[in-house]
């Protein structure tokens, strides 16, 4: 191989080489914010696990189900909050949570549910079936329970102005670093179901834990049995009041952080195996290089073996 093309491989190796040393930062950096997300998410889950228990037992002794964010309504108009990334370079993360929005929508026809989009992925998959988006909001880097205050506070007055009988979440549910899985889930009116609005226990013990908590072990007959006689102050109605509608806030405010950490672990996956393929592109390169130097050495030895001998005759 000519000398231009030895060099054009060196420069190739480094171009590679300097590829991977950005998707590695890249993965250690998703990495990072990933753990963050889970750490926060884990611990919303569980604050809407034992709050949706308090209002629960609260509820057997109170009229709970007539509040209005937990009374069923009649209809057909629904509302669905579509969660992605404004940023691509995470695997199927959009891909997948968009799929599930779009076989909600096919289920319940296009034209009875109005789409509300977090993120412009979203947004360009609703463009592209021609479908209006009601209204959008940008994703959150470091979402609190503040600053998606606006999104919840927009569900619930769509909500109780009668525009709709039912609202839903399509986002990305983190379980664990081995499985996320993109749900649609109801978000108004309030299920009766603890799993439905918190999520699937971890494990086994605290699923007992809970049980014994909210009177709904084994034998109970009922999802939620308050065993025990309370006294509220001031009111049980005031109580719901303040309650209910902050359950909500933290729904939201858990989906997005939940979305948030898929996200970042889509992303460091994405990476990594961008990385990898980088350092074995780097490994096939080098071995084309060296065999092309190789031949390249051997031919000159050879050019020089016959001009001495050559010479000598």
């Amino acid at each position: 191989m000519p000398g231009g093309g030895l060099l054009d491989i060196r420069k190739r190796i480094k171009s590679v080489k300097n590829t991977r040393q950005v998707t590695k930062a890249m993965e250690a950096v998703a990495a990072s914010k990933m753990r963050k997300a889970v750490d926060r998410a884990q611990s919303a889950k569980e604050y809407v696990r034992l709050a949706t228990e308090m209002i629960s037992n609260i509820g057997t002794a109170t009229k709970a189900q007539m509040h209005r964010f937990v009374q069923k309504k009649e209809g057909k108009k629904l509302l669905l909050l579509l969660v992605t990334s404004d940023r691509g370079l995470c695997g199927s993360y959009n891909a997948n949570v968009i799929k599930v929005a779009l076989a909600k929508m096919e289920e319940k026809g296009q034209e009875n549910i109005d789409v509300v989009c977090m993120g412009k992925k979203g947004q360009q998959a609703m463009r592209r079936i021609s479908k209006e988006f009601t209204a959008s909001f940008s994703p959150i880097d470091k979402p609190d329970s503040q600053n998606t205050l606006e999104i919840s506070q927009y569900l619930t007055d769509t909500y109780l102005k009668g525009d709709y009988h039912k609202a839903y979440i399509a986002f990305t549910d983190f379980q664990s670093t081995m499985k996320q899985e993109a749900v649609v889930k109801q978000i108004l009116p309030i299920s009766e179901d603890i799993e439905e609005v918190a999520g699937p226990e971890e494990n086994a013990v605290g699923k007992a834990q809970n049980q014994a908590a909210s009177g709904s072990g084994p034998g109970s007959g009922s999802a939620y049995v308050a065993e025990t006689e309370y006294l509220f102050e001031p009111t049980d109605k005031a109580i719901l009041e303040k309650m209910i509608p902050r359950l909500i806030e933290i729904q939201v405010y858990q989906t997005i952080l939940e979305s948030l950490a898929s996200e970042h672990l889509s992303r460091m996956m994405a990476m990594r195996n961008a990385t990898d393929s980088a350092s074995d592109m780097i490994d096939e390169l080098t071995l084309t290089y060296n065999q092309a130097r190789q031949s390249a050495i051997t031919q000159e030895i050879a050019e020089i073996s016959a001009g001495k001998a050559a010479l000598a005759q």
